[in-house]
């Protein structure tokens, strides 16, 4: 099947007039960016909407689609914004299809199967039940055409609980999976893919972990714990994200600042060290820090930033209200208490080589060495493989790789050489499963997951299989997060005592296999782009 997608150069124009942002909502502009990449790769660019006609539209065999990207599907709400609802008029009159892509976030938090679908969307819910989902699906009511509107979701429409009348215009695409795929995708010379018996690499970890952003309240748990039971030594890969690196104030807007995150919700007065600043209850603990820093720099207010943060770790009120810390098991609190620096000093951000990155004088990622010899360079050609040319030229595509390094979709190569990987998900409910357990599959490497209840279920429903020889996995039943965590450091601590790591792990190498073959399958899967 031919498909093309389309752009809007007056869309894209007025929305970076508006400062690049309208509550979520980005057009897709001609640039690649995230997951405009992995479509690209599939599809063929037809060119801008106001330069194509309806009758040709009508004459082309080709599917034609323009895609809105929004984060949460709740902010789908927004396509109502003038401009945007301009631009989605306009294609409905043309036969082109609108695409809302919010495959970034879950969609809820069900861990346990929505009822099937009916006919009729009265016998869906219990009679008077209502969910955001619902709510902000008729707000944009008037905006959804019976042919030409869809909405790409990233999560199981089977945990979808949305009536019937919204939900038939749902398309599951696992989004993340593709993202790793597309930037790892095999190549004869690279020895760390894929993984086979005949392939022998050296295991110099026991355990390797990505973090991610380490202040959410399960990922802090976790750490807390491994800590505690003494768990970290040279043979655990622990990599994380900087709560908020040095150089991200002198080039705020690098990658990786925190400052301009976070976005709707409740607002909440944050006071730290007499300064106040107005927050969400969306915003993540980092975003939050981001603001107030930001803030005290703008009041040229001095301030040692290492302090300022661990003095902020330690003492916030609203940050540990977001971490839960009520929830936690008493000894746990007392050691995060006494230990948060050391915890917080220990992870590394690393890059694929495994190498510690950090920011150079000119605000890129000294990380990237673009030339053409080493695994990172084989992956950028992977990456843009099949990417048209007209798109950007070779120096486009490396600059644009060095002032957006993406850590979701890197794969150190220490993660290959290690036994076992942990996979902290994003969300603490909801089967929504992120780039933290397709790289260790897609490595060839058994993971255990710290996710949603009932994760066996949905994780065989995908056609993958649990690692059984090495995991147990009684926790998966534990409703509290907290326990299902324990679970895991369980887990960990009772392998770290294993004698012969290498021997137990190959009594499931018919599952990592398997799981390693499905993964690929499912990104190679287009049927979702037919029901586009």
């Amino acid at each position: 099947m031919n498909i093309k997608y389309y752009t809007c150069d007056a869309t894209v124009k007025k929305f970076h007039e508006t400062g690049g942002t309208i509550n979520s909502i980005r057009p897709m502009d001609p640039r690649p960016k995230d997951s405009d990449a992995f479509y690209r790769r599939l599809m063929e660019y037809g060119g801008d909407i106001d330069n194509i006609s309806a009758t040709q539209i009508s004459e082309s065999d080709s599917k034609h689609l323009f895609f809105i990207h929004i984060g949460f599907l709740d902010a789908i709400q927004h396509i109502t914004h003038p401009f945007v609802e301009e631009a989605i008029l306009k294609c409905y009159n043309k036969g082109i299809t609108v695409v809302i892509d919010a495959t970034w976030e879950r969609v809820t938090e069900n861990c346990v199967p929505a009822p099937d679908a009916p006919n009729h969307e009265d016998s869906y819910f219990v009679k008077g039940h209502r969910n955001r989902n619902e709510t902000v699906f008729d707000r944009v009511q008037h905006l959804i055409h019976e042919d030409y509107f869809k909405v790409v979701v990233g999560q199981d429409l089977r945990y979808v609980d949305l009536p019937y009348k919204y939900k038939r215009y749902l398309v599951y695409h696992n989004m993340f999976a593709g993202m790793v795929y597309a930037f790892h995708k095999p190549i004869n010379k690279n020895i760390l893919y894929p993984h086979t018996e005949t392939t022998h690499i050296e295991k110099r970890y026991n355990f390797s972990c990505m973090i991610g952003k380490p202040l959410r309240s399960h990922r802090l748990n976790f750490l807390t714990d491994i800590f505690y039971r003494n768990l970290v030594d040279d043979k655990f890969l622990l990599t994380g994200i900087p709560i908020i690196h040095k150089k991200e104030f002198d080039f705020n807007d690098c990658v990786m600042s925190r400052t301009r995150t976070g976005g709707g919700g409740k607002k909440i007065t944050c006071d730290v060290g007499g300064i106040k600043i107005e927050v969400t209850d969306t915003q993540h603990a980092e975003s939050v820090l981001g603001n107030i820093m930001a803030e005290m720099i703008e009041r040229n207010i001095d301030f040692d930033q290492e302090e300022f943060i661990l003095s902020w770790l330690k003492t916030d009120k609203y940050l540990r209200e977001k971490l839960n810390l009520d929830e936690w098991k008493p000894h746990l609190t007392q050691y995060l208490n006494d230990n948060i620096e050391h915890i917080i000093s220990k992870m590394r951000f690393v890059n694929g080589y495994t190498e510690d990155v950090l920011l150079s004088t000119t605000g890129h990622l000294s990380d990237v060495r673009i030339n053409g010899n080493s695994p990172i360079d084989d992956r950028l050609g992977i990456y843009y493989s099949n990417i048209k040319g007209k798109y950007c030229n070779h120096g486009t595509k490396s600059t644009w790789w060095r002032n957006n390094f993406k850590w979701d979709q890197v794969i150190p190569t220490g993660m290959y050489e290690s036994h076992i990987s942990i996979s902290l998900e994003t969300y603490m409910t909801g089967t929504f499963y992120t780039e933290k357990i397709w790289k260790p599959i897609f490595a060839g490497i058994p993971v255990i997951n710290v996710c949603t209840p009932n994760f066996i279920e949905s994780f065989e429903h995908m056609g993958f299989r649990p690692y059984y020889n090495i995991f147990d996995y009684s926790y998966d039943k534990h409703e509290n997060y907290f326990d299902r965590v324990s679970g895991v450091v369980d887990n960990i601590e009772r392998l770290s005592k294993e004698k012969n790591l290498e021997s137990l792990i190959n009594k499931d190498t018919d599952a990592i296999q398997h799981n390693q073959k499905q993964l690929i399958k499912i990104v190679n899967d287009t049927t979702w782009l037919q029901k586009l």
